[in-house]
């Protein structure tokens, strides 16, 4: 999908989630892989800036050109779709073109590969989400290393994951998912992007907190998980509001639990992973979004890529965006997110060894 540019005004105006999701969303190619703005060029900064002032310059020269932001998933999924908003509000203050580049595969690998050998100078970025701390936590030889290959640049936003089951399974709820699933074992399904991935790594959690099995089917396509959930093929998916929601109105599929800590607001009903499963010490790995850069990008570029991200995270348009897939924006420092990226990835290579799914 190409965004033009009918002006400032108009597009502060119009932006809104109907203008990144299609109406047939989340169908396969419902959003393009490639978006750009073509706007202008900054001014050149002065041959005569004092010495000082030359980081200070530099930052508020930045972007000089197109950025590029990776998303290590397809179209369609929660991570592309704010990768997207995000960089329309950024193209739009900065007048410089952001492509939004889907490289998936190998559970979110390939593209996060892929930045981490890219020149650190801002201009490719990482728009990614927890599964590249758990893919890292999980695996010694995923092909990245997340605490010491990256620079953390903006946490952008935490969203619950939902878990979502097909409408035509004998069980209607949790509560009955688990006595089913315990009555036959491996009987029951689930689907995940691919081993090591959160999908797998909240199912298992949820499968021995209730003290059942489940069998794994894994996907290389977002697209196709969807659609083999909605036929039946697979029978659980944990997933985003954004992705889950609309197929949940149209009575394909229903919310059995929120893989979270806490019920929603917006489903008041549907229980917890832990309460349906009888867990209250339950905890699910947090579900987050965010923007990285190769290790060693300068800091003052970062702390521009920061700002750029944050300003547009705190308009209207972006805050309603929030609103309808159901996440909460994030603010936090880029130290407590650097921190945040060692904590997890430490915590993950513990609960997956006790899984038995450490690699």
């Amino acid at each position: 999908m190409k965004f033009s540019n009918p002006g400032k005004r108009a597009l502060r105006d119009h932006l809104a989630i109907e203008g990144i999701l299609p109406s047939n969303y989340p169908a396969s190619g419902a959003i393009s892989a490639i978006l750009k703005w073509p706007l202008g060029i900054l001014a050149a900064l002065s041959m005569a800036a004092p010495i000082g002032g030359h980081a200070l310059a530099a930052e508020q020269a930045f972007p000089a050109r197109q950025i590029r932001v990776i998303v290590p998933f397809g179209t369609g999924t929660g991570v592309d779709l704010l990768a997207r908003a995000v960089g329309q509000r950024i193209a739009e203050d900065t007048q410089q073109a952001v492509v939004v580049e889907n490289r998936a595969g190998a559970g979110g690998a390939i593209g996060t590969i892929a930045v981490a050998r890219s020149a650190p100078d801002g201009y490719t970025l990482l728009k990614t989400a927890s599964p590249f701390t758990v893919a890292a936590g999980v695996d010694s030889k995923i092909g990245y290393d997340a605490v010491k290959e990256f620079t953390p640049v903006s946490k952008i936003a935490t969203l619950p994951l939902l878990l979502a089951m097909n409408a035509k399974l004998p069980y209607k709820d949790a509560r009955q998912l688990i006595s089913y699933a315990k009555a036959n074992p491996k009987k029951v399904s689930y689907a995940a992007a691919g081993p090591g991935t959160s999908a797998q790594l909240e199912m298992e959690l949820f499968a021995q907190a209730a003290g059942f099995e489940m069998l794994a089917v894994f996907y290389k396509e977002n697209t196709q998980l969807i659609a083999d959930l909605i036929e039946g093929r697979v029978d659980l998916y944990p997933g985003v509001a954004a992705i889950l929601m609309p197929h949940v109105q149209a009575g394909r599929l229903r919310i059995a639990a929120i893989v979270d800590s806490r019920r929603l607001p917006a489903l008041p009903d549907v229980p917890t992973v832990g309460e349906a499963a009888s867990a209250p010490n339950y905890q699910g790995t947090p579900n987050w979004y965010g923007f990285l850069a190769p290790a060693g990008t300068p800091p003052q570029v970062v702390s521009r890529l920061h700002t750029l991200i944050q300003n547009a995270l705190a308009s209207s348009q972006m805050e309603e965006v929030m609103r309808r897939i159901g996440a909460t924006r994030a603010t936090e420092t880029n130290e407590r997110f650097a921190n945040d990226i060692r904590e997890e990835v430490d915590r993950t290579a513990k609960v997956a060894k006790s899984l038995g799914i450490l690699k």
